[in-house]
């Protein structure tokens, strides 16, 4: 029933098994949703027992909130030496650094922008939900729609 880590036994684990579909979906969340592997597997699990009702609000919210905590937000420490050890993340967080840069320049253009240049970069910081440029693009874009509702 619980599984070991080195000599201590962990009573409250399970091995689950699955097929490639299941196991490709549960990648793609910690992927969109930036956690590590085990809240990835976690987080449909608490969904799930939500759903059927064996949680408490006060239960689903405390796990919820728990097992949707991103990678980016712990042990900073230890990213930051992953970074300095793995050339594929120092290319992968110099690419993430490159499109925040672009969406910066974004956000500075963006009261001259066209409404059909204003539609792509809105489309493209879509793509990019965890930048914190992408996510200014994304709620200036929130903002037009919503001032273009009100004026209908």
């Amino acid at each position: 029933m619980g599984g070991s880590v080195g000599n201590k036994k962990r009573v409250n684990s399970f091995t689950v098994h699955t097929d490639t579909c299941i196991y490709l979906k549960i990648v793609g969340l910690q992927a969109e949703l930036g956690l590590g592997h085990s809240f990835a597997a976690l987080y449909p699990l608490i969904e799930g027992l939500n759903t059927l009702g064996k949680l408490t609000p006060e239960e689903y919210e405390f796990y919820r909130n728990r097992y949707t905590v991103k990678l980016e937000d712990v042990k900073p420490s230890l990213l930051v030496r992953a970074e300095k050890e793995s050339p594929l993340i120092q290319t992968r967080a110099a690419e993430r650094k490159s499109v925040n840069r672009h969406f910066g320049g974004v956000l500075e253009q963006w009261a001259v922008l066209n409404p059909k240049s204003r539609a792509f970069h809105l489309k493209e910081a879509a793509k990019h939900p965890t930048l914190k440029n992408a996510k200014l693009v994304l709620a200036l874009g929130k903002q037009d729609a919503e001032s273009a509702a009100l004026e209908s």
